[in-house]
């Protein structure tokens, strides 16, 4: 059997200025907005800890949050 350590902190980024985090629906992909030189984007980590940014092509990146597919 094994225990949750809820003294155990692990980092997902390293920067200061996360916003609005959404878990995916599975559980597996955190994904946050972040600002860089003015410019917003979505940037993302993985339960396996690889990192992602998804910069964004049109206006300001805020609250980005999971949906469907569209079709």
């Amino acid at each position: 059997m094994k225990y949750f350590n809820e003294n155990f902190i692990r980092p997902l980024t390293e920067s200061k200025m996360d916003e609005s985090p959404s878990v995916s629906p599975n559980g597996n992909v955190i994904v946050y907005a972040i600002t860089d030189d003015q410019s917003g984007m979505i940037a993302g980590v993985t339960l396996s800890g690889a990192t992602f940014v998804l910069p964004a092509t049109n206006g300001k990146v805020r609250e980005p949050a999971w949906s469907g597919f569209l079709r």
